[in-house]
């Protein structure tokens, strides 16, 4: 009904009493030149669609300026006056959620009229009128604490903030606190930025099946492109692997079945209560859609800033391609020698590569100030234990000690880097295996030059060649690492979150046409953004394995020689 005094139709009301608010009302209130100041609408577009998708899971893509927060808050609001709801939306750390525009703060505009925020250091929540409740958590700890935590807990909604930071793992976990008793909807939704480098970017390229068995591209292509006519199309999927590339892909639940039957028949069958619950095994299969959002989808943004768009019209053609068009591009200076599948390999490589070789790499700190120390436990090249010390001097030699002597190392197994202000360290690890940077290669070999020989390196110095070794190694997959090791929080984050946060560290300059050259250690910072300390000490294990390698060399030929 059209309301003559405001030119809006009137909402109508359904046999609960609630009000619906139609298609035509809503779109009338955004043309209204007073309604925002009274109501909270949803931007027209992908934001409105992100929030009336029937997907199960589905996650909102948006560039900087879509409404990616405020539509995870506004996906409540079906729930809010629900008495027995319990809900939850996730950022990395604690204090992610809090401080100017985190998530807790952007959302007291849209839910003070429904209930009281509380907030302590332990529990931060909204407590809802008609005694329903939606609480900030974070996922930054390790895969055990985090499960601990939520094991046994019923969530309908599940909201995911930057869901690009959550390990893959932690996500597919989450499925099993998706449910409730009471018949509400259960959905998960997560928002993030383009990101090529996450899991997420992983599990939306590629192809599926539609029910012809034909093959068609997904949402991204692997270029990083968005499909477009994808954009917000409903696909189902069946995870069948641990990585976020092994799940069945189809447009119909039935095209999932056809490719994962055995797995899914497994699943299906081995509980008799599961024919109740699902009815049938397709039913296993998840629905899903990406959608990804443009500054054209908030008009509110571009609004109050009229330069916004000229502004990022101005910006290099790789970020005008991520933050303006919603492409999901690799850094073109960080892909040289490493990729990230390479990376994603070693967190998932079932083949754990252990061997008698037992040793503790250590990437020494000066002063404890700042960059910590990080300590390594190797058996054979399979990562099986980390620890990190914010303290220099005698308590981190005292640490490192111990660390060795946890896993029964004795010191000449330990390595440790003595460049730079690691030469202080010398007195307390007498015995111990030092690096040092600059000190020659070990593949030196004698060439003739000009009629006398000479000793020639393919590599610049021996920090060149672990580089170089540890790329090969990575890329032929030589390593594993303990999965839940990688869910365990070393100095505020994550291992996994360090790895790929400092694996572009790992690269060669290029500018050196005759001999291989690492990175200068400044141009490593700016790729990170900080001391790559956890890679640093990864490079050490390439180190050790020469130095023994070379030991082993002189003592066979001295041998001979008698």
């Amino acid at each position: 009904m059209l309301d003559s005094e405001k030119g809006i139709y009137d909402p109508v009301f359904d046999k609960y009493g609630m009000q619906v608010y139609t298609e035509e009302y809503v779109d009338k209130l955004r043309h209204s030149p007073n309604a925002r100041e009274e109501y909270i609408i949803p931007n027209k577009g992908h934001q409105e669609e992100f929030l009336t998708t029937k997907a199960q899971i589905a996650i909102f893509a948006g560039v900087r300026g879509t409404g990616k927060s405020a539509s995870l808050i506004m996906t409540t609001y079906p729930y809010v006056n629900k008495d027995l709801f319990s809900g939850a939306i996730f950022r990395n750390q604690k204090g992610d959620t809090a401080g100017n525009g985190g998530i807790n703060v952007v959302s007291k505009p849209f839910l003070k009229p429904f209930g009281t925020y509380k907030s302590s250091l332990t529990n931060m929540k909204w407590d809802f009128n008609d005694g329903g409740t939606l609480s900030f958590e974070y996922y930054g700890d390790s895969y055990k604490s985090f499960t601990g935590r939520f094991r046994g807990k019923e969530l309908p909604y599940i909201g995911i903030d930057e869901a690009n930071q959550m390990p893959f793992k932690h996500f597919t976990y989450l499925f099993s606190c998706n449910r409730n008793s009471y018949g509400y909807p259960n959905i998960i939704r997560g928002a993030c930025n383009p990101d090529a480098s996450s899991w997420v970017f992983q599990f939306v390229r590629g192809e599926y099946l539609d029910k012809e068995g034909h093959h068609h591209p997904k949402y991204i292509t692997d270029e990083g492109k968005p499909v477009q006519e994808n954009n917000g199309k409903i696909l189902y999927f069946f995870k069948y692997g641990d990585r976020p590339d092994e799940c069945y892909w189809s447009d119909t639940k039935e095209g999932v079945y056809r490719q994962g039957k055995t797995q899914m028949d497994e699943i299906y069958y081995s509980d008799p209560s599961m024919s109740k619950i699902v009815k049938s095994p397709e039913n296993i299969a998840l629905s899903f859609t990406l959608i990804i959002g443009t500054p054209s989808d908030n008009p509110m943004v571009l609004g109050n800033n009229g330069e916004y768009i000229a502004k990022m019209g101005m910006m290099s053609r790789e970020d005008k391609e991520k933050d303006l068009l919603g492409w999901w591009i690799k850094p073109s200076d960080s892909e040289a020698f490493v990729s990230r599948n390479d990376i994603e390999y070693f967190f998932s490589n079932k083949e754990y590569k252990i061997n008698d070789f037992r040793c503790v790499t250590v990437d020494v700190s000066g002063s404890g100030r700042g960059d910590p120390a990080v300590m390594m436990y190797w058996e054979g090249f399979h990562l099986e234990d980390v620890a990190c010390i914010l303290a220099g001097g005698e308590t981190q030699k005292l640490a490192v000690m111990d660390f060795a002597k946890k896993h029964e190392v004795p010191i000449e197994r330990i390595c440790y880097d003595a460049t730079g202000l690691g030469s202080v360290y010398e007195e307390y690890f007498t015995g111990a295996v030092n690096f040092v940077a600059k000190f020659p290669a070990f593949d030196k070999k004698p060439v003739l030059v000009g009629g006398r020989m000479q000793e020639y390196s393919n590599y610049e110095n021996v920090r060149a060649q672990v580089f170089d070794n540890l790329a090969k190694r990575i890329r032929e997959h030589g390593y594993s690492v303990d999965h839940d090791l990688l869910y365990r929080n070393l100095n505020g984050k994550m291992l996994i979150d360090h790895f790929r946060e400092e694996y572009p560290a790992i690269a060669k300059l290029e500018s050196n046409q005759y001999k291989f050259q690492a990175i200068p250690k400044d141009e490593m910072k700016r790729r990170v953004g900080h001391s790559p300390d956890f890679i640093d000490c990864w490079t050490l294990r390439e180190y050790i394995q020469l130095f023994y390698e070379k030991k082993k060399s002189v003592k066979r030929k001295g041998a001979w020689m008698l």
